[in-house]
């Protein structure tokens, strides 16, 4: 079974593409809370936009064998408190600097991350 990359799918809104998307690469159920990312990226062959949401966990169980994980290279699958995102290099990095206070507020606007180069594709 081959799988490609492709975001959203037809006509499914960009929240149910989210629904989705986690549930193919951890396994768990999530309902989205809010969007606190976009982040533009590019290679030498295209450009893409990621929209990043804050979920809240519904159900489900860790798992990262599915098809479309494997196929994104997920290899892990965890939760991690702040201190370790704190610690280590994290996916994205957005994590690291205004996330958790992101989180806290009620009417967050999305945070719009400026245009780079990906460093693998």
């Amino acid at each position: 079974m081959s799988y490609t990359r492709r975001g959203v799918k037809g006509i499914e809104s960009l929240e149910e593409a989210v629904v989705r998307e986690v549930k193919e690469e951890t396994g768990l159920n999530v309902t989205v809370n809010k969007l606190m990312y976009i982040e533009q990226m590019y290679t030498p062959e295209e450009r893409s936009v990621k929209f990043w949401y804050h979920c809240d966990l519904v159900g489900g169980a860790l798992d990262c064998t599915a098809v479309e994980a494997v196929s994104e290279f997920i290899v892990d699958t965890g939760f991690k408190d702040k201190s370790f995102v704190a610690e280590n290099d994290v996916f994205p990095p957005m994590l690291k600097s205004g996330f958790w206070d992101k989180v806290e507020q009620d009417n967050v606007q999305p945070e719009v991350i400026q245009l780079r180069q990906l460093a693998f594709y």
